[in-house]
């Protein structure tokens, strides 16, 4: 039963260390406006296809690649 126990308890703490976190960051849009948010952080191997930002208001926003330089 302890053995169980705390198997379940590693793989919860597991679980809730895993998550992605926003930072604190900026992008420039095609007008060269920049804009400061907070950008959803992935890790990113290469340049990534799309980002996701979370703006003032805290809405996530998914923004492409061709909208912002």
């Amino acid at each position: 039963m302890k053995n169980l126990l705390l198997l379940v308890m590693l793989l919860s703490f597991s679980f809730l260390n895993a998550q992605n976190n926003f930072e604190e960051g900026y992008y420039i849009d095609n007008s060269g406006n920049k804009i400061n948010c907070l950008i959803k952080n992935l890790d990113w191997k290469n340049s990534p296809e799309s980002i996701v930002v979370k703006n003032n208001n805290g809405e996530e926003k998914l923004i492409n690649i061709l909208d912002f330089k």
